[in-house]
């Protein structure tokens, strides 16, 4: 009885976390207070039955010399965090005596929460509560802005994307002017009016190449920081 008592007052490690959660909001190193756990817990809760989305949070003493980015992605398949066919959770992660801090984002939500964007998450809003042990306050700031409307966050690469595009659209136009002015002298070029075709699959290719599929599947994407 001692020792199941122990077991249950003692913070919680990363080798001693249990194999289902307890809810969406698991505080095993004991760092919020009943009325944050639950504010937390009720705003997580509305998040889900507004978008379907799954959002759990997971503090723990320590690491016990593990990555923390292991201990959130093993965590995250195992908890099965996310819908089934949209892979779309989230997990983050808070380790008290490494201080350190993940987000591990699933495989349907890898586009939206890119990892330029949960490293900003990170650093702008919850860093900087955690080094004055306000972790209430980093959680729920970087809740709030991890839950911000579902469109993708630019990490810059779209502009870069339709900046080459519209370079590529150019030199298309330029060459079709020059061949239809060419034929019309009588002189003969080889038809280029493909071109903008195979461009046109290749950007929508890369596109849905970040799509991801299987029910509550994580692949790594997300950040971490330490503070």
């Amino acid at each position: 009885l001692l020792l199941i008592l122990c077991c249950i007052l003692s913070p919680l490690s990363a080798d001693t976390l249990p194999r289902v959660p307890g809810g969406y909001v698991n505080d095993y190193a004991g760092l919020l207070s009943p009325a944050e756990h639950q504010s937390l817990s009720s705003k997580l809760q509305r998040y889900e039955q507004e978008t379907t989305d799954q959002l759990f949070v997971v503090t723990v003493n320590s690491l016990d010399g593990q990555r923390i980015k292991t201990v959130a992605n093993t965590l995250a398949q195992q908890w099965k965090i996310g819908q089934n066919g949209k892979d779309n959770g989230v997990l983050v992660l808070l380790s008290k005596q490494d201080h350190q801090v993940r987000i591990e984002v699933g495989y349907g939500l890898e586009e939206r929460l890119t990892d330029a964007y949960t490293t900003h998450v990170i650093h702008q809003f919850m860093l900087p509560a955690f080094r004055q042990h306000a972790f209430y306050s980093g959680l729920n700031a970087g809740i709030t802005a991890l839950m911000q409307p579902h469109t993708k966050h630019d990490d810059g690469s779209g502009a870069f994307i339709l900046m080459i595009c519209i370079v590529i659209g150019f030199i298309i136009a330029f060459i079709c002017l020059w061949v239809y002015v060419a034929k019309r002298g009588g002189a003969t070029f080889v038809n280029v009016t493909g071109c903008s075709t195979t461009v046109t699959s290749k950007a929508q290719w890369d596109k849905d190449s970040f799509r991801g599929g299987g029910g509550g599947e994580f692949g790594g994407g997300g950040s971490d920081g330490k503070w």
